[in-house]
């Protein structure tokens, strides 16, 4: 851990936001940290991490904005809340170390064994919860304290950005926060989360993801190669 970055502090010059978001992000996102409900956001995170351990590290919360630059997302994945433990990277349904039951689904719909999802990132796909960060007693443990307003303008950002998109939505918490971006050429799926309720060991979101490299063969776009083999 970088010990110049403190944990969740109450002010964020520009300098800071950078080495948070990177520099392709930080001018877009400043005016969000500026908010007062992202001071209060980081405020309840300050006084959760007194009496429990929160996740993922710090550094890793904002990994995804530092890998992908908003005008190079060809497919977001959306999903709901990072992993209730040291597992969780900043990258949704990607793991640390183990193979959580949602990953394990999600690595069959990709055909890959890899844990580390991060490859996927680096070809434009935006997986990303809705909640940032958890701790290791609830995965929803911080929802409904800015997060989702966070994430919200984050993806306003790249829908602005980029003409044509394929949005998966996997459960009803993401389906819900991208109700009210404008999409107008954009491809939407939604698909149930792999460990809800109605989900089982046969979920699966393959045809999903094929149908959002045919729509991004069809505008000219490299296709997203899933199971990270070329």
């Amino acid at each position: 851990m970088n010990p110049q970055i403190p944990l969740f502090e109450p002010q964020f010059p520009l300098e800071k936001i950078v080495k948070w978001v990177g520099k392709h992000w930080a001018g877009f996102l400043q005016p969000e940290f500026e908010s007062p409900y992202m001071l209060k956001l980081f405020e309840l995170i300050r006084e959760d991490k007194k009496t429990n351990v929160v996740v993922p590290e710090f550094l890793d919360v904002f990994k995804l904005y530092r890998l992908l630059p908003p005008k190079k997302v060809k497919v977001v994945i959306l999903s709901q809340s990072p992993y209730p433990s040291k597992q969780a990277d900043g990258i949704a349904f990607s793991a640390k170390y183990g193979r959580p039951l949602s990953l394990r689904r999600i690595q069959k719909s990709l055909q890959t064994e890899k844990t580390d999802l991060q490859y996927l990132v680096e070809q434009g796909v935006w997986l990303q919860n809705t909640i940032l960060t958890a701790n290791t007693k609830n995965s929803l443990a911080h929802q409904n304290w800015g997060w989702e307003r966070f994430v919200f303008r984050t993806l306003q950002i790249i829908s602005d950005l980029n003409r044509y998109l394929v949005w998966i939505t996997l459960g009803s918490e993401a389906s819900k926060l991208i109700k009210k971006l404008p999409k107008p050429s954009h491809q939407v799926f939604k698909v149930s989360h792999p460990v809800s309720k109605k989900s089982s060991d046969d979920w699966s979101f393959k045809t999903e993801l094929e149908k959002a490299n045919e729509y991004l063969r069809k505008y000219g776009e490299k296709e997203i190669q899933w199971s990270g083999l070329s």
